[in-house]
């Protein structure tokens, strides 16, 4: 194992280049949000990111302007826009916390850590995928 993996190590490792627009941004968001610059810093923040960002800071439909999924026009008509939330909300956040769940596994073969080193990150990724949607719409 590489024990001198960078950020922008564990970033490339992700292959996100090409992949769903989606997951970039949200990965930006994380980067941007929590300052992220070291691997261990992406460690450190994944829970907050799943626990508090995107339920309580996350923008839901700027996300999907900035995205380009809905336009300003769907955005801004509250009908068409609960219809695009009702269809694609859980899709997009779980896909979050996969991301958070990849990059958490991204750093801990980088630094070839034991599952018990981030077994609550890992544990916060799965209960995510079910609990922030419903808890983003409280």
């Amino acid at each position: 194992a590489q024990l001198e993996a960078s950020w922008e190590d564990i970033r490339a490792s992700l292959r996100l280049d090409g992949a769903d627009r989606a997951l970039g941004l949200f990965l930006a968001l994380f980067e941007q949000r929590y300052e992220v610059a070291s691997p261990a810093a992406a460690l450190l923040h994944i829970k907050a990111f799943l626990a508090e960002f995107l339920v309580q800071e996350f923008d839901y439909r700027q996300f999907c302007v900035d995205l380009g999924s809905v336009s300003e026009r769907v955005a801004d008509d509250e009908e068409r826009w609960r219809a695009h939330e009702a269809k694609h909300l859980a899709q997009d956040l779980g896909a979050a916390a996969a991301l958070m769940l990849r990059v958490a596994v991204a750093v801990a073969c980088a630094f070839a850590l034991r599952p018990g080193d981030w077994r609550d990150v890992n544990e916060a990724c799965g209960k995510a995928v079910r609990s922030v949607p419903a808890c983003y719409r409280l």
